[in-house]
């Protein structure tokens, strides 16, 4: 069997493009469905490209308490509801092309959303927005400074304990952190950041700030359809209580939980496969070496059953490399089971694998990466790449943990 990896550079997919649009390290250049225009300096993958930055640059003096909220999975919901305007300065040269400075306003409503908490690891409350910008002054702004492009009609909202405030409008990528996000004693609380073009890289500066009041809605649907159910697939249910850690993923640590379509268009999730070793496989479709650890994985679990140890694979499979933020479709999650015979969950990875898995390996992520874990869902190894004796390895450890 040939060895070999398909490597990913911290958060930017190499080989499949630069990424690059005007600032954004975008880690799947196809996936990009926004249209604004950021200049994301830090190293998360958002293609998020409204004009926002990722340093927080805030000049707001941070003396107010912040905002805090336990990031569970019951109880009431937070709800949103207000707007944050943009104030644009544009350098020079955009101004010698005819831009003036200007003004847009976004307003938002929406409900937490906890549904996929690892894609903002540092917020305690993550909600889900619906966008409204229907002013014309607002939409040429916004046009001007995207150079045509269309305002995102949702966005993902969050802040964590310490006030800091994070967004992203494009589904699967991580939220990223802009500006503070502080109690304004007034029943409210306010937004601010601003950016400044000192070395007139970008074209542009701009001053953010909004206020947006918080409330409770009890029985609101905080999983947006991802709530775990009972699978035609026949997969178990552990009965384990509601996963309420963090996702933050190291050797010794409990498995970070996580909701996956599967095969059967139902929604599953990790801890359920709780009480046996586990093997969560983070492939593309694409993938030559992903596609070998495929198609030995039967071999390989048929050996340990053979030696009465209870292994289960869960492959969590992005559509390509070149866009492995993308939704995978269901007929791809079949297709790959039928393609290397597999008859364990092959799941629609959701970013877990990438702002998970990845965030642990840092610049050694690549396609595939692996945990082994045990069956108190303990992560007992890490992995990168896949090689004929990989599987061998993982038999090794599971038996060494198992007591031989």
């Amino acid at each position: 069997m040939a060895h070999g990896y398909i490597m990913v550079a911290a958060w930017l997919l190499t080989g499949c493009g630069s990424g690059d649009d005007e600032g954004t390290t975008d880690a799947s250049p196809t996936a990009d469905a926004d249209t604004d225009t950021d200049t994301d300096t830090d190293t998360d993958a958002d293609t998020d490209t409204d004009a926002d930055t990722d340093v927080d640059t805030a000049t707001t003096a941070d003396t107010a308490e912040p905002f805090v909220d336990t990031f569970d999975l019951g109880g009431p919901a937070v709800t949103l509801t207000g707007s944050i305007t943009w104030d644009v300065d544009f350098g020079k040269e955009a101004e010698a092309e005819g831009k003036v400075d200007c003004s847009y306003t976004r307003s938002y409503v929406g409900t937490e959303d906890r549904s996929a908490p690892w894609l903002c690891a540092d917020c305690s409350t993550m909600v889900r927005v619906d966008v409204t910008m229907t002013d014309p002054d607002d939409l040429d702004c916004f046009s001007a400074l995207t150079d045509g492009g269309t305002p995102p009609p949702v966005e993902w909202l969050g802040w964590s304990d310490d006030g800091r405030f994070y967004r992203t409008s494009t589904l699967h990528y991580s939220l990223f952190e802009q500006g503070t996000f502080l109690d304004d004693g007034a029943g409210g609380y306010t937004m601010a950041n601003e950016f400044v073009d000192t070395d007139g890289s970008i074209g542009y500066g701009y001053v953010i700030g909004g206020t947006l009041a918080l409330g409770e809605e009890a029985g609101a649907d905080t999983w947006y359809g991802w709530e775990p159910e009972a699978s035609a697939c026949g997969w178990p249910q552990s009965g384990l209580p509601n996963y309420t850690g963090d996702h933050g993923m190291a050797v010794g640590d409990t498995l970070p939980d996580g909701w996956f379509l599967d095969g059967c268009d139902d929604v599953v999730r990790l801890h359920d496969f709780a009480g046996r070793y586990l093997v969560i496989d983070v492939s593309a479709m694409d993938c030559p070496p992903c596609q070998e650890m495929a198609a030995d994985e039967p071999t390989f679990l048929a050996d340990m059953a053979a030696q009465g140890v209870d292994v289960e694979v869960i492959t969590l499979l992005a559509p390509s490399l070149a866009a492995v933020l993308d939704p995978t479709p269901v007929s791809s999650l079949n297709e790959w089971s039928t393609t290397f015979g597999l008859h364990s969950p092959v799941l629609g990875d959701r970013g877990w694998g990438y702002w998970v898995l990845g965030a642990e390996l840092g610049d050694g992520f690549a396609y595939p990466s692996w945990a082994l874990v045990s069956p108190e869902l303990e992560v007992l190894q890490l992995g990168v790449g896949y090689t004929d004796t990989a599987f061998d390895d993982m038999g090794d450890t599971i038996r060494e943990h198992a007591g031989g």
